[in-house]
């Protein structure tokens, strides 16, 4: 059986910059920079171990996670020197 997937995805990426535009800090800048980085971190940790688990279930290999890895910092890295 196969699933179909939706006709149009609801994240609009232009509404997502107006989000972003609109934000204010009310200047307390460098605890938001704090917080969120906090949360990229807690973030990373869940998906190391959903990672580590998929990995003993069998359902990917380490090799694959590895490659995935390697192609995200890849990235990161462009987007750094853009």
């Amino acid at each position: 059986m196969r699933i179909p997937y939706p006709a149009a995805h609801p994240w609009d990426p232009a509404k997502q910059e107006e989000t972003m535009d609109d934000t204010e800090h009310n200047g307390n800048g460098d605890e938001f920079d704090e917080q969120f980085e906090q949360m990229l971190i807690e973030n990373g940790v869940l998906v190391h171990a959903l990672a580590a688990l998929l990995v003993r279930k069998g359902l990917l290999k380490q090799e694959e996670i590895d490659a995935e890895m390697d192609r995200l910092y890849e990235e990161m890295e462009k987007f750094e020197q853009q």
